[in-house]
């Protein structure tokens, strides 16, 4: 597992996207591997930490070719 994690985060295929403070970015997790640099704190912001509990369902798959 730690030889994952090394070649992860040396990997040149990083993409990093800078948030502005105060907004935030929605990742799928259904494409993307996401990780997130260290919390900093900011005097004027307080941190939430949000997760989705469960699953969504759909009628078809929606991910899957040739349908």
């Amino acid at each position: 597992m730690s030889e994952l994690s090394d070649a992860i985060e040396t990997s040149k295929g990083i993409l990093s996207v800078p948030v502005p403070v105060g907004k935030f970015l929605l990742i799928n997790n259904l494409f993307w591997l996401h990780g997130r640099d260290r919390f900093t704190p900011h005097p004027d912001l307080r941190r939430e930490l949000m997760r989705q509990r469960g699953y969504f369902a759909y009628a078809t798959h929606h991910y899957q070719t040739h349908q």
